[in-house]
């Protein structure tokens, strides 16, 4: 389901995280550039001998994403119309299982591509005073360069920046969940129940 097309995507090795701050007191891009190293830290001392089925990776991916990355709101734009019909319950129960198919996804990808050389550009004049803002990075590998331009949006109450969409390469991710939830949707006849499950039924990406 989701998690594949992320995978197949680089399994995006950098999100964000406020581990070394908190991200109100700063800017889209440090968030960016903080995670970076959050994030290579857990994988490197990550011991696959004593820990073959990541669970304690994936634990620590967690919590550096959770902070950072709106995973409720995200999940809610992935289901679409079906949020207006759908339950407190079922809104809440795909939110788990969508923010655990991505991280499991995120840890897989960060392991293939913890030794990439990465660059995260300044960002330009326009971004000022917005609360919205893409940050590019640049992800350099044997088979050439990965854009992946992270939407950042700013909490007007608390001004924390947190993450809302991925696109990478020109390929929106969150369109292509959006339109992978509405034909599982029409699959299951509108069954959000079943869409959930069988969301949740894809394997674990173990790194």
């Amino acid at each position: 389901m989701g998690s594949r097309i992320l995978g197949a995507l680089l399994g995006v090795s950098v999100m964000f995280s406020a581990a070394a701050y908190s991200a109100a007191e700063v800017g889209p891009r440090e968030v960016v550039v903080q995670v970076v190293s959050s994030l290579k830290t857990a994988v490197n001392k990550h011991d696959a001998e004593k820990d073959p089925e990541a669970v304690q990776l994936l634990t620590d991916m967690r919590a550096i994403l959770e902070p950072v990355v709106d995973f409720g709101f995200i999940a809610r734009v992935v289901m679409g119309p079906a949020a207006k019909t759908a339950t407190p319950q079922q809104i809440a129960r795909f939110g788990d299982v969508f923010r655990d198919s991505l991280v499991s996804t995120y840890a897989k990808g960060m392991t293939g591509y913890v030794e990439a050389e990465m660059n995260i550009p300044p960002l330009g004049p326009e971004a000022a005073g917005q609360n919205r803002v893409a940050v590019r990075q640049e992800v350099t590998t044997a088979s050439g360069v990965q854009i992946i331009d992270y939407t950042m949006a700013k909490n007007r109450t608390t001004g924390e920046w947190k993450l809302i969409n991925v696109v990478l390469n020109g390929i929106n991710l969150g369109k292509t969940f959006r339109s992978q939830f509405a034909q599982a949707h029409k699959q299951h006849g509108g069954d959000i129940d079943k869409v959930i499950a069988s969301w949740a039924q894809v394997p674990p990406a173990k790194p």
